[in-house]
């Protein structure tokens, strides 16, 4: 019994996003993509719900000395199979977002130097919407979700950062 429940409070938010998404794609819309669990699911239903729009959705990915090689492969394949474009710019975000020292705020300030390139180049595309994620339960430490305070900081700064670039987070945050 508890099962179902759970389910049911998944099918409720599944149709919620898909409701947000339905009217978030009636124009061009963009997905800040990493290639994960969460940005992959938003990017597919995203292009479910432009496809009912007959609008496009294009992914943007941030490839950067922190991101792993085989991460783009995985993330082409992937937007291939969701029906968008994937578009990827790169940065050196140690430098350009001011990271290489390890601030505590080094979490935000990553997010809103990625997510200004993300919007500026969606601005140049005539995309006018971005979508991004923040999953509240990202830090895991072998298989376990991480409850610490610096799990609980990034996601903070992340959210900061969706919400000072005006960049939707529609999953998490």
């Amino acid at each position: 019994m508890k099962r179902d429940m759970e389910n049911s409070g998944w099918k409720e938010k599944l149709q919620n996003l898909q409701s947000q998404l339905l009217t978030d794609t009636k124009n061009a819309v963009g997905v800040a993509f990493s290639g994960g669990v969460d940005s992959s699911l938003l990017l597919k239903i995203a292009c479910e719900c432009a496809k009912k729009n007959g609008t496009k959705v294009t992914a943007f990915m941030m490839q950067t000395e922190l991101l792993p090689i085989g991460d783009v492969d995985v993330a082409r394949q992937v937007a291939e199979e969701a029906g968008a474009e994937l578009f990827i710019l790169s940065t050196d975000v140690l430098k350009e977002a001011g990271i290489s020292n390890n601030p505590t705020d080094r979490c935000y300030l990553c997010k809103k130097t990625i997510f200004a390139k993300m919007k500026a180049e969606a601005e140049k595309r005539g995309i006018s919407a971005e979508a991004s994620t923040v999953n509240p339960y990202a830090g895991t430490i072998g298989g376990r979700t991480c409850e610490s305070y610096a799990v609980y900081r990034r996601i903070a700064f992340l959210t900061k950062a969706c919400r000072e670039s005006m960049v939707m987070f529609p999953i998490g945050g």
